[in-house]
């Protein structure tokens, strides 16, 4: 019984080094994934990645920040101050022309959906969600195809980007 159980051993320790030498002859692919903008050619296999900008940014302007952690169970919604609250309404006051917005993604998690909406001003674009006014225009519906935008009477749906 010890020789039948000494051949077995020995057929599985060669079957793990054979197995370990193929391992180590598979190429892998350990290139860096082309980022957005690098490469136009291949469009439906590049992510979409939104970088918000902090060029420019003070430590000061982040203080709320430091103030306000992340993952704090103490953690509170921002309230604006009344002269943040005025431009913002000043801001939505001025419409932006329609034809300028592109819708270039959507979100659903849950029951809550988000869209982002970019346009001349703003290349990099804006996550809204439906109900919010943003360039003028209020959020009506978002749905997994196009925006529908109300303002002033006026409706205005705005389709998905196609990449």
């Amino acid at each position: 019984m010890s020789r039948l159980l000494r051949a077995g051993a020995w057929a599985a320790i060669v079957a793990l080094a054979a197995s370990n030498i193929l391992l180590a002859l598979t190429p892998l692919d350990v290139s860096i994934p082309p980022t957005v903008g690098a490469d136009r050619a291949n469009k439906s296999l590049t992510p979409l990645i939104v970088r918000p900008s902090a060029e420019g940014v003070e430590l000061s302007e982040l203080a709320e920040v430091r103030q306000r952690p992340l993952f704090s169970q103490s953690r509170r919604p921002h309230v604006a101050a009344p002269e943040q609250q005025a431009a913002a309404i000043t801001r939505a006051a001025t419409r932006t022309n329609p034809d300028e917005l592109r819708l270039a993604g959507v979100i659903r998690f849950q029951a809550r959906r988000r869209a982002l909406i970019e346009w001349s001003g703003n290349p990099d674009g804006v996550w809204v969600d439906e109900g919010a006014v943003h360039a003028g225009w209020r959020v009506a519906r978002i749905n997994d195809a196009e925006v529908r935008l109300e303002a002033g009477g006026q409706v205005h749906h705005l389709p998905l980007r196609q990449p």
